[in-house]
């Protein structure tokens, strides 16, 4: 099995047209029929529905979405918390709510170890740490796309995992597959395509890598060693990633020297200019979530939430009470204002659409 093909097939499912498609101009093909990909209008978008689409809510079951859903507030909603039996029939209540023709994300941290919200539901899955030192990357694989089939029955459209942080740092500990590079990198690249595979959108994470961090950045700022300190370890198995054409990334609240004084997150050096432009990634950037220490800022969750979408994130992860409602009142403003540009926010909606089997219309 070639791992980066693998993975090419399966976003050929996922990301309509596939792997070095133009996904304004992409269709999906099965092996009878071609499919045009629906297309959305998405510069004619007004700014409170594009404002929702560049967000993303944490909660900790589907009911506790469905009030913002209902508003139009937010494009998608993510399990923080374990989840019970009555999981499916809340995702069907609460997406229902939903007046957009835009479908929603539904995400879940579904790593296996100390981080797996569905373990109630589906039964517990081993850490990465334990996956790569009892299954071949095949196993793996198989495992991944059989789970991932299960998450799709359930209404689950995404999983935010597999980690590609190279070794234990930040409080990563057993979600690291090894401190091998290139073990990470196979092993990931296995639960990516087979995530894909089973028709869920793997969200690769914590670009540009914290194993090597010392702090926790649940809690607090964290600083990484220099870019250049990164090539050769951390960075691999994301620049592997890229390269089978992962669909989606997460970006991590550390700081880099080199790449400006502030969190990658909302860096636009460390997003638009290293993860775009000299690693090459087409896919989505989504944000690691804006509550955590690391993440704070003046103005709060609202005011992350529009420097990361203006450096090039394409949606920003918040949580907690209230953190729709802002964060959404935030961007409608810089949208409308004209901070978050035509071409930034075109951008951001096309990489968003993308992932949910959509296309952007109206721009070449």
């Amino acid at each position: 099995m070639i791992l980066a093909g693998a993975l090419c097939a399966a976003v050929a499912i996922t990301l309509p047209g596939g792997c070095g498609t133009d996904p304004q101009r992409a269709t999906t093909a099965t092996s009878t029929t071609t499919t045009t990909v629906p297309v959305v209008a998405c510069d004619a978008l007004p700014p409170t529905e594009a404002a929702a689409q560049l967000l993303v809510e944490t909660v900790a079951d589907a009911a506790a979405a469905a009030a913002d859903v209902a508003a139009g507030r937010i494009g998608g909603y993510a399990f923080v918390t374990d989840q019970s039996n009555a999981v499916g029939s809340q995702i069907a209540a609460t997406n229902g709510s939903s007046r957009s023709s835009i479908p929603l994300i539904v995400a879940s941290d579904e790593e296996g170890g100390t981080v797996q919200r569905l373990k109630q539901v589906l039964g517990p899955l081993p850490s990465a740490r334990d996956v790569a030192r009892t299954r071949t990357p095949a196993q793996a694989h198989d495992a991944a796309h059989d789970y991932a089939r299960k998450l799709t029955a359930l209404g689950i459209t995404m999983v935010f995992g597999p980690v590609l942080d190279v070794g234990t740092g930040s409080a990563i500990g057993s979600r690291s597959f090894s401190p091998n590079p290139a073990v990470v990198s196979r092993y990931a690249r296995a639960v990516a395509s087979g995530l894909a595979d089973g028709g869920v959108v793997p969200v690769v994470k914590h670009w540009p890598g914290l194993g090597r961090g010392q702090t926790d950045t649940h809690l607090a700022a964290d600083q990484l060693p220099q870019l250049g300190d990164l090539a050769s370890t951390d960075l691999q198995p994301f620049r592997d990633a890229i390269a089978a054409k992962a669909p989606a990334i997460m970006v991590s609240h550390a700081i880099v020297p080199g790449l400006g004084p502030d969190p990658v997150s909302r860096s636009s050096a460390a997003l638009s200019i290293e993860l775009r432009d000299a690693e090459g990634f087409g896919g989505m950037i989504i944000t690691d979530a804006l509550d955590m220490g690391a993440a704070q800022m003046p103005g709060g969750q609202g005011a992350a939430a529009e420097a990361s979408i203006i450096a090039g994130a394409d949606i920003a992860l918040i949580a907690g009470p209230g953190s729709a409602t802002v964060a959404h009142d935030r961007l409608t403003q810089a949208i409308t204002a004209g901070r978050i540009g035509p071409s930034r926010l075109h951008d951001a909606l096309r990489h968003v659409m993308a992932v949910k089997g959509r296309r952007c219309g109206g721009r070449a």
